[in-house]
């Protein structure tokens, strides 16, 4: 379920920076933090994935 949950957040996360509007008006700054989330939820997801396995096996 964690995993499910952080993969909905970085994907609607990377939605927003793919809208171009988003990141031509939002300040720098902010850019920046959603693009620091999306890293950090992709290495959450994989540790819970490896967590998962191991686990699993």
């Amino acid at each position: 379920k964690e995993i499910e949950k952080t993969e909905k957040y970085v994907g609607s996360t990377k939605k927003r920076l793919e809208n171009r509007n988003f990141v031509e008006r939002a300040p720098a700054e902010v850019v920046e933090a959603e693009r620091e989330k999306v890293s950090a939820g992709e290495a959450t997801i994989a540790r819970l994935r490896d967590t998962l396995e191991s686990i699993a096996s």
